[in-house]
């Protein structure tokens, strides 16, 4: 690929992460229960991985463990995540998800949905096929990126 077209690829990547970043803040939930918004991405981490150890929790999320302690106590105080003794080594504390926290997070996917539709209906159908075959296509390409 010739230097102009890196150049252009390069702008229209930035554009683009900026224009996601826009799109992000319109669709985000407004669901508020005195949360920062890291205690929210923490509740969608134990959504898809539903018991972890604190080790484990705060080396997924690059996080010193007293900082991982911290975040987890709130949301233990919260009753959005409970801390277990793990049954075959007392001395390794799991973290998961409470009742509680799973319908927060209910809650909060579906305003996120709901949000999404409502952004997303000033397109025509045709629009919504065109953008949905170019995200599929971005998301291919941004894989290959990443796993390279």
């Amino acid at each position: 690929m010739n230097n102009e077209n890196y150049t252009d690829l390069i702008r229209n990547l930035e554009v683009l992460m900026t224009s996601m970043n826009k799109f992000k803040k319109k669709v985000r939930c407004d669901y508020d229960i005195g949360l920062f918004k890291i205690h929210y991405g923490i509740i969608y981490l134990l959504d898809k991985f539903p018991v972890m150890t604190m080790s484990e929790f705060s080396d997924r999320l690059g996080l010193a463990k007293p900082r991982g302690t911290l975040l987890i106590d709130k949301l233990v105080k919260e009753d959005i995540v409970k801390r277990e003794l793990d049954e075959n080594d007392r001395r390794v504390i799991n973290i998961a998800i409470t009742e509680n926290g799973k319908n927060i997070l209910k809650i909060i996917k579906k305003q996120k949905i709901d949000n999404m539709k409502n952004t997303l209906s000033v397109l025509e159908d045709n629009e919504i096929e065109q953008f949905k075959d170019v995200t599929t296509s971005l998301i291919k390409f941004i894989d290959k990126l990443i796993i390279k």
